[in-house]
């Protein structure tokens, strides 16, 4: 298996670990005072996604004979009272008006996002606690247990892996380059962010902004995983920042090495290259030996000429 396909999957499990951790701390009630509002924030979130998600269903079954009859209207109206503005300019049996038709989905769809829009604000703005007990698990996890551990995290060491210093694996890799690199890896800065911004922004600018901080957020993470699969070493932007290199081991506990990239095969060239020369020298011999021949046959006929003058 690649050595960078371990390495996601270490780096997954030990954040769904850290999220497990935040997650028990935040539940202690003298530690996140709103844990409970911050609950029943988010089962009303997801209540009227199922509300938003059945109206809209409904809704088209509602429109199929083109009106809206008393039944139907009456069920708008004590089962969806959130979206019966949608329907308040509807006449009960008459029919439907094309715009109507054409835009109702469209409508609830922006009604939701909306509703989605005020829960996720005030959800945000209630968990202040949570974010700072998260940062600081992700640090104490990815930094300071890594830094004990001699570079091996829980997942790293089930998975057999070891960051180690690349110009001298022997070398301790002090704690502050822990510490970086956690929070390289954790997107600590785009937390931080969202918090600042959740408390100096008004709701509607907020919303706006943290949209291409997201963005950011998927452009950064996409950049770590391009640098990590693509180079030979397999070292990420955090590694060669801080010269790092996350290494395999084997059962023993011994460095596995990493694959040999395959040079070009020279053998072929120098056979061929041997033969191109034999064959450029042979004729030089072969000229010699016929130019020799010739001078004996020579020097013979010169001889039996002489004797026979004689």
């Amino acid at each position: 298996m690649k050595k960078y396909l371990l390495r996601v999957g270490a780096f997954c499990l030990d954040m769904l670990i850290v999220y497990i951790i935040a997650s028990i701390i935040c539940l202690i009630p003298f530690i996140n005072p709103n844990v409970d509002k911050i609950d029943e924030n988010q089962k009303a979130l997801q209540q009227e996604y199922e509300l938003a998600k059945d109206l809209s269903e409904k809704t088209e079954n509602y429109i199929k004979d083109n009106k809206i009859n008393q039944f139907e209207y009456k069920e708008i109206l004590d089962q969806f009272p959130t979206y019966y503005e949608l329907f308040k300019d509807v006449v009960i049996d008459e029919e439907l008006k094309d715009e109507f038709k054409d835009n109702i989905k469209n409508n609830i769809n922006e009604k939701y996002t909306g509703i989605y829009n005020d829960y996720t604000y005030t959800i945000n703005k209630m968990s202040l606690i949570q974010t700072v007990v998260t940062i600081i698990t992700c640090l104490l996890y990815f930094g300071v247990l890594s830094f004990i551990n001699h570079g091996q995290t829980l997942a790293k060491k089930l998975l057999r892996l070891k960051v180690v210093n690349t110009r001298d694996e022997e070398k301790d890799i002090p704690l502050w380059k822990y510490l970086i690199s956690a929070f390289l890896i954790c997107e600590t800065i785009f937390t931080i962010t969202n918090l600042i911004m959740i408390n100096v922004m008004p709701k509607n600018a907020f919303i706006n902004v943290s949209y291409w901080v997201k963005q950011t957020q998927f452009l950064y993470e996409l950049a770590f995983l391009i640098c990590l699969v693509l180079r030979e070493d397999q070292r990420s932007i955090h590694d060669l920042l801080l010269g790092t290199s996350v290494i395999l081991l084997d059962k023993e506990g011994n460095k596995v090495p990493d694959p040999i990239y395959p040079l070009p095969d020279t053998t072929q060239e120098v056979k061929d290259d041997k033969v191109v020369k034999e064959v450029k020298s042979s004729p030089k011999k072969t000229t010699k030996k016929n130019s020799n021949t010739k001078k004996v046959n020579k020097k013979k006929e010169e001889v039996k000429a002489e004797k026979i003058n004689d």
